[in-house]
């Protein structure tokens, strides 16, 4: 009734600021109780159970288990907790965290020469947040760090590794112009 009454108040005076504060306060009671609908849904097991995958969740996300192992992960954990209640506040938050902790999870993988995690860590940001800009240039970053281990595997005539890092290349940054020329070495390599 406080809605229909403050649409006829609209149509008698459209601009009142004391109009527009009543309208933000009923849609403030509004989502308070869509809230409490909705916790009132959920369970004593639910709950029990939304605050151990919150937990798991935040702790794969300190271990740096953001979307691997399958299940086991911070991005698994914190969508299981969503699919019991969609509004939670824990979980989204915890599924915004994703994408800063990988960046630097990301740099670490590439100092410590494990390529394969550093892949991980930019699956974990465009899984998490679709849009981050960094993705594309972090993809271009690996393509080289795959590409200069293909370099020292025909270097040393490791025919199997050269091919695996090249197609991981092409798959991270497929107009790369370092893969062309590296894939014209991989041929000119004796036996191939």
């Amino acid at each position: 009734q406080a809605g229909k009454l403050l649409l006829l108040a609209s149509d008698a005076e459209p601009d009142s600021r004391g109009l527009r504060i009543a309208n933000a306060r009923l849609r403030e009671a509004r989502e308070r109780l869509d809230i409490s609908k909705q916790q009132a849904r959920i369970t004593p097991a639910q709950a029990l159970q939304i605050q151990q995958l919150l937990a798991a969740g935040d702790r794969a996300l300190a271990a740096g288990n953001l979307i691997v192992p399958p299940v086991d992960c911070a991005f698994d954990k914190y969508r299981a907790v969503l699919r019991i209640d969609p509004k939670n506040l824990q979980a989204m938050a915890g599924l915004g965290k994703i994408a800063a902790r990988a960046k630097p999870l990301f740099d670490e993988a590439i100092k410590n020469g494990t390529p394969k995690h550093a892949r991980a860590y930019i699956d974990a940001i465009a899984q998490s947040d679709p849009n981050d800009k960094s993705v594309d240039s972090m993809r271009e970053r690996l393509a080289n760090v795959f590409l200069d281990d293909a370099e020292k595997s025909i270097g040393n005539g490791n025919r199997g590794d050269a091919t695996y890092d090249i197609k991981a290349a092409r798959e991270l940054a497929p107009n790369n112009p370092r893969i062309a020329p590296m894939d014209m070495k991989l041929q000119a390599m004796p036996g191939g």
